[in-house]
């Protein structure tokens, strides 16, 4: 399990770093995308690009998207071998724990955020978690579920929430999709 663990900070970690890249200025609109294999839909800014990292037994995807104002990440965790997450809710939310874990360890390194706390969270049935976030004041949304054995990431940062939940709302996994949540 602590290998597990290890892999989902790493990605938070991957994430943080790219999310601290975005800066200022007019974003073009969003273009739909289906990526991991059709798993997962969602709208993005730009062409994505792919990581792929498959260690110890886990294999990570993890999607980019960025434009001048907006970067998103997207975030596919599961057992390279194919088989699935099927443990207990208490282990989910342990390795959504741990993801949100990296990105507050990250963020402490490099000085200026400020983060909320971690929510729980409810869309199209699958439950999560969410936590807002400011990187020298630009804002940010990360969110972490898991869905058919597999944990999934989604991380917004664009100049203002209107553009993130743009971006959050449109997101579709597997057999589900995110129901539209209002601004805060």
């Amino acid at each position: 399990m602590k290998k597990h663990l290890l892999i989902t900070a790493i990605s938070a970690i991957v994430f943080v770093l790219g999310c601290s890249a975005a800066a200022n200025a007019q974003d073009a609109g969003l273009k739909k995308y289906t990526l991991a294999d059709g798993r997962i839909t969602v709208e993005l800014p730009a062409e994505p690009t792919l990581e792929k990292l498959d260690e110890d037994g886990v294999l990570t995807l993890t999607y980019s998207s960025e434009t001048e104002e907006t970067l998103v990440s997207v975030t596919e965790v599961s057992y390279s071998d194919g088989t699935t997450m099927d443990g207990s809710n208490e282990f989910v939310m342990s390795m959504l724990d741990a993801f949100f874990r990296g990105i507050e360890q990250e963020l402490a390194k490099g000085g200026d955020y400020e983060a909320d706390a971690i929510e729980e969270i409810e869309f199209a049935g699958m439950k999560g978690k969410e936590q807002a976030i400011r990187i020298s004041g630009m804002p940010m949304i990360a969110r972490g579920f898991a869905v058919n054995g597999r944990l999934y990431f989604i991380g917004v940062m664009a100049p203002d929430e209107a553009q993130i939940l743009k971006v959050l709302n449109t997101l579709s996994i597997a057999s589900g999709s995110a129901a539209p949540l209002p601004a805060k």
